[in-house]
């Protein structure tokens, strides 16, 4: 009776041990440091094909959306008429992969949530005005190229806005990199411009959009989106207000003299 319950109890233990063995090799596994993955950002819309330099229809895979998310897997220059075009092999949502220009990509994405941002032509306070900085509005949309870490951190930043085409620096803290609140702001983006559509189906679309976003979990983003929603209403009441200006009145006939 006791050989057999000392068996038992070796058996047990060897399980035991093993059990122990495989959970710390799996902790291991997962303390083990990541390779970080090479993101990047669609600037705007861009088509994705096949073959790296190819624009042909039977190579289309599809089309990213503006700060779309990717991941690239690997890179090939194409020769071009004004030389060697760089381009990168990247994974979209829905397992899409195909080739673009490296060109149309920028590695980090931010929005802006200032309500009156400064963006300079240099990292410092003192500097004047940043290219068309008078573009850059809360809630634009805007691609980092750079950053300094001097006495406060500053980012380098392009983009393109109602206004047109900016680039200058901007301090961190007027910025938000989360990228759930840049996607609200694409959708926002997406929401007023539908919004101000001459086709009713459009429009009917972006007021919903909007009054989704008036309830967003971001202040600046929500606010936006409540503003958009009110603009049309004040100019509407503006239009009202204003009453229509009275006819001129018709002049006197002219009588022909008699005669």
């Amino acid at each position: 009776m006791i050989n057999k319950t000392t068996a038992k109890q070796r058996t047990l233990l060897v399980l035991l041990s093993a059990l122990i063995f495989a959970a710390q090799c799996g902790k291991k596994e997962a303390d083990a440091p990541q390779a970080d993955a090479d993101l990047r950002y669609a600037r705007y819309a861009i088509a994705l094909y096949s073959k790296a330099g190819s624009t042909a229809k039977g190579d289309y895979v599809t089309t990213l959306t503006k700060t779309e998310k990717v991941e690239v897997e690997d890179k090939a220059n194409v020769d071009g008429p004004k030389g060697p075009v760089a381009y990168i092999k990247v994974r979209a949502a829905g397992d899409k992969v195909g080739f673009a220009e490296e060109r149309h990509f920028a590695t980090e994405v931010a929005v802006v949530l200032s309500d009156s941002p400064k963006l300079l032509q240099r990292p410092v306070v003192t500097a004047g005005k940043g290219f068309n900085a008078d573009a850059l509005k809360q809630g634009t949309i805007a691609f980092i190229e750079g950053r300094s870490e001097e006495a406060e951190t500053w980012f380098e930043i392009t983009g393109t806005a109602a206004a047109g085409h900016f680039r200058g620096w901007i301090r961190a803290s007027e910025v938000s990199r989360d990228f759930t609140t840049v996607t609200d702001a694409v959708l926002l983006e997406k929401a007023i411009a539908q919004f101000h559509s001459d086709k009713q189906s459009e429009k009917d679309e972006g007021r919903k959009a909007l009054e989704e976003l008036s309830t967003n979990n971001n202040a600046s983003i929500a606010g936006l989106a409540a503003k958009a929603l009110e603009a049309p209403k004040e100019s509407e009441e503006k239009e009202e207000r204003e009453e229509p200006a009275a006819p001129e009145t018709p002049s006197a006939p002219v009588k022909p003299p008699a005669g």
